[in-house]
């Protein structure tokens, strides 16, 4: 398959790209097994290549089952686009596709099943040939499988040929790659990406005016950590806008800034040894873009009801990225709601967005949020890497949102968390949203970017309760949430899951699975139907119905909390079903605590914490219908003289193979106003059944 591709796309490029100018020869190669795309390299002879952006991946695959890009080959058509295709894993009968003009922006990858009735299709020793002209010698490479390395052959008469192995040289650690013709002004491109010195007297002018690139430094940007850039980072913004669009690129230096505004088809690119740092407006140079007006905001906190007080924000905007191995610093933002003028809260604000990219960069110190997007649709969010004094994702009545790869340590508010609030002055669903690959933390502010983790500060939370750093759904729920996975996540040091709704939404079809948590500080599990109603007059209590949880481990769990599974009455929690879990708590509690009676504050902001201690140290469920357990364990640390589980006003348990550790003469359940309930294979207790009970403890 590999030999007629490659053949194939050599033939059109002869065909199709055969314009006189100089010459500049390109690589296209990956390396390892592929699993961080395509790299590039280039040469002005044919025989030595050198390495282009720092011989870092220039386009991470997303497509097929194994995501790998391997054998990257493209054609360019005479529009000047480049249209690649690469295998996407060693077994698929697929391949991947994107084209770009510049080698360095691609379009949405695809992934097309050439070869899906073709089971036979096998790898080869001779892998990556391709060809070039230069003069009237014809130069074929070609990947000496074997031998690990790139050889190629030289002819003039495509009869005889002579190999020429010895005389070329490529980057370390190639593998399968292939050569094809480029230009001057690819060239300059991928060079002022890449930051490599050229060799010809040229390469300032290359680099100086190159379409589609707007470098900051052009514009009067000093990146010197004392002068404010921001008047150049806009005007670069500006330029590329009156343009069509753009990269606006920061090349390594410190940027101090105030509000940044953002427009459609622009890419903010922060470059390794770029950091963006948000000015501090009591220096009295200057502030960050007021709040506009919002007659709605009395329905959410101030930060969540504002974007224009931010480092960086955008509104009624489309595509739009904000890419690179830079770092965005929160030096001059503030965490609170405060309305004094100039002051900034978010690093990054949208609002009504679509077509959005974040990828790569890190932030410290994000102030209220790290990101506020609301009303965002068709985001992805990869790579980023938050430390944080306060929320970090805040994704608000935004849809199609693809979340994966990120890390967020924010000890002192929610790491990743959906919302789907007033703020547009209407209610909106948030919806179809995948999170994985996360991990959310707790650790002292700073500690996870430095790599020291420490955990000083915990008792600093300014709720008075235990580390945050967790991922939730709400509070602000008036619109909804539904269509919601999130799937291979860590919890580390901060509070477990919460999936709430409490303003009127309707929250459903959400599936959490592969997720473990170690050091939970608060609920592992916290399901939540209230009635705190923070909206218009008149709109009825919401649902939270059909929530799958499994394949969860949970270590050390503080036994001061306990998973709550609760509606209010008259409003049921509907259809929860939890498998494949192990839960170990610390446990420890004095048979007092197991007396407790829990209030119900539907009215509430609702939280573990608000609800004081609870009488079960596994599950406490109440106001529930449908609720089924399957393969759970509970274990216990330390003695602890609270039942395993207690269930209110339940209509429908089953508790299928499960086990739960208890103390001599402390009862497994306490029913209470239950119906429809069955445990099948529960440790050493025989199968029971019961149709209706007011009060049972067994």
């Amino acid at each position: 398959m590999k030999k007629a591709l490659f053949f194939c796309l050599l033939s059109l490029s002869l065909l199709l790209y055969g314009q006189e100018q100089e010459k500049i020869y390109l690589f296209s190669f990956f390396k390892g097994n592929g699993q961080d795309g395509l790299h590039l390299a280039y040469s002005r002879d044919g025989l030595n290549f050198t390495a282009l952006n720092n011989d870092k991946s220039f386009l991470t695959p997303l497509v097929g089952v194994s995501k790998l890009m391997r054998d990257p080959c493209r054609i360019r058509t005479p529009d000047g686009t480049f249209h690649m295709v690469w295998t996407a894993g060693w077994t698929e009968r697929g391949i991947g596709y994107s084209s770009s003009k510049d080698l360095i922006n691609w379009s949405e990858q695809k992934y097309f099943r050439v070869m899906e009735k073709e089971p036979a299709a096998l790898n080869y020793r001779a892998e990556g040939p391709s060809s070039i002209k230069i003069g009237k010698t014809r130069y074929a490479y070609f990947d000496k499988y074997t031998e690990k390395k790139m050889g190629a052959v030289i002819s003039n008469d495509l009869k005889t040929r002579d190999d020429i192995s010895d005389r070329v040289t490529f980057p370390e650690g190639v593998r399968h790659g292939t050569v094809f013709e480029g230009d001057k002004e690819i060239l300059s491109g991928l060079l002022n990406l890449s930051r490599i010195a050229v060799d010809n007297p040229a390469a300032k002018s290359e680099t100086d005016h190159i379409p589609g690139y707007y470098n900051v430094r052009d514009f009067g940007a000093k990146g010197d950590s004392l002068t404010l850039d921001t008047d150049a980072i806009n005007k670069a913004i500006d330029e590329a806008a009156s343009k069509g669009g753009g990269t606006v690129y920061f090349p390594a230096g410190n940027y101090l800034s105030f509000s940044i505004h953002l427009k459609s088809n622009i890419t903010l690119h922060l470059d390794n040894g770029a950091v963006l740092v948000a000015a501090d407006p009591s220096k009295g140079e200057g502030g960050f873009d007021p709040p506009e007006p919002n007659a709605f905001d009395l329905f959410q906190d101030f930060g969540h009801s504002h974007w224009h007080n931010s480092l960086i924000w955008g509104e009624n905007l489309k595509n739009i990225a904000i890419t690179g191995h830079g770092r965005i610093v929160g030096n001059g933002l503030t965490r609170s709601g405060r309305t004094t003028p100039g002051l900034g809260n978010k690093a990054i604000a949208l609002k009504l967005c679509r077509n959005v990219i974040l990828k790569d960069f890190t932030i410290l110190r994000g102030g209220h949020f790290c990101l506020l997007a609301t009303g965002v649709d068709n985001m992805t969010i990869d790579n980023v890497k938050l430390d944080t004094n306060r929320d970090g994702f805040d994704i608000d009545c935004c849809r199609h949102v693809r979340m994966s790869n990120c890390s967020v340590n924010s000890p002192f508010d929610d790491a990743i968390v959906l919302k789907s609030s007033y703020g547009l002055g209407f209610p909106r669903v948030t919806e179809d949203v995948t999170i994985t690959n996360c991990s959310v933390s707790g650790f002292d502010i700073g500690t996870f970017l430095d790599g020291t983790y420490r955990k000083k500060e915990y008792d600093r939370v300014p709720d008075r309760g235990v580390v945050t750093g967790r991922i939730k759904f709400g509070t602000e729920s008036n619109g909804g949430f539904r269509n919601i996975t999130i799937s291979n996540c860590t919890f580390e040091f901060c509070r477990g899951l919460a999936i709430e709704t409490v303003d009127g939404g309707i929250l459903e079809d959400i599936i959490v699975t592969n997720v473990t948590m170690r050091d939970v500080m608060g609920a592992p599990f916290f399901l939540r139907l209230g009635a705190r109603m923070r909206g218009p007059e008149g709109i009825p209590v919401g649902k939270l119905r059909r929530v799958t949880i499994s394949n969860v481990i949970v270590y050390s769990a503080n036994p001061d909390y306990t998973s709550l599974l609760l509606g209010i009455p008259g409003y049921d929690i509907e259809d929860i079903k939890l498998s494949n879990l192990t839960i170990l708590v610390k446990g420890g509690a004095p048979k007092e605590q197991a007396e407790i009676t829990v209030p119900e504050l539907e009215k509430i902001y609702p939280d573990p914490q608000e609800f004081g201690k609870i009488p079960a140290y596994g599950f406490f469920i109440r106001h529930a219908k449908n609720v089924e357990m399957v393969n759970v364990e509970l274990k216990l640390e330390n003695e602890d003289f609270r039942p395993p589980f207690i269930l209110e006003d339940v209509k429908g348990a089953s508790f299928i193979n499960v086990k739960a550790a208890h103390s001599e003469g402390i009862p497994s359940f306490i029913l209470k106003n239950v119906s429809g309930f069955k445990t099948v294979n529960y440790g050493t207790l025989p199968d029971k059944k019961i149709t209706k009970t007011t009060s049972t403890k067994f």
